[in-house]
C-alpha cells in the first residue's frame, strides 16, 4: 500500500502544480524574475549611438566597394567587347589584304600584262625604225625645236638660262 499512497500523492501534486510539480510561485517572484531576464537580454544587444555611426559607416563603405567593384567589372567587361571587335576587324582586313596580295601577284606576271596589251589594245613591239636614240639627237635643232614647243611647266630644267637647250633635253629625256 505504501506504493499507492505515494503514487495518490504524485497525482494530487499533478493535477494542483502542473508538469513541473512545484508550486507556482508568487506574482512578485515572477516579475523580478521576468525582469532579471530581460535586463540580461537587453544589457548584452546595447549598443552606444557610436558604436551604431561605426557599425552604419562599415555598411555605407562596404556597400560603395560592392558599387565600384560592379562599375570596373562593367567597364572591362566593355573594354573586353571592343578588343574583340576591332580583333575581328583586323582578322577581316588581313584576309582582305592576303586576297588582295593574291590577285595582285596573279595579275602582275608579265605573260598576262604582254597578252592583255597586245590582244585588248593591239599594242605590238616597235619596228627598228621606229626606235630613237637619244645619244645621237643630242643638241641638234630637233631637241631644241622640243624644248621650245614645251610649256613652261613642262620644260622644268630648260627654263634655266645657264643650261643649254641641249643639257635640258638630255636632263629631260634621261
Amino acid at each position: 500500500m505504501l506504493a499507492a499512497e505515494e503514487w495518490h500523492k504524485y497525482e494530487e501534486d499533478y493535477l494542483r502544480y502542473g508538469v513541473e510539480l512545484e508550486p507556482e510561485p508568487e506574482p512578485e517572484q515572477k516579475q523580478r524574475k521576468k525582469q532579471a531576464s530581460e535586463k540580461k537580454s537587453h544589457s548584452s544587444y546595447r549598443v552606444s549611438a557610436r558604436g551604431r555611426a561605426v557599425i552604419l559607416g562599415l555598411i555605407a563603405v562596404i556597400g560603395l566597394c560592392s558599387l565600384i567593384f560592379i562599375c570596373l567589372q562593367a567597364w572591362k567587361s566593355d573594354i573586353n567587347y571592343h578588343i574583340y571587335t576591332l580583333t575581328q576587324q583586323e582578322k577581316e582586313l588581313s584576309n582582305d589584304i592576303d586576297n588582295l596580295n593574291v590577285n595582285l601577284n596573279s595579275n602582275n606576271q608579265l605573260d598576262k600584262i604582254e597578252s592583255y596589251a597586245k590582244e585588248s589594245l593591239g599594242m605590238t613591239y616597235p619596228s627598228q625604225e621606229q626606235y630613237v636614240y637619244v645619244v645621237k639627237l643630242k643638241g641638234t635643232s630637233e631637241v631644241n625645236n622640243y624644248i621650245k614647243s614645251l610649256s613652261e611647266s613642262q620644260r622644268g630644267a630648260a627654263i634655266q638660262e645657264d643650261i643649254s637647250p641641249a643639257e635640258a633635253a638630255s636632263r629631260l629625256l634621261s
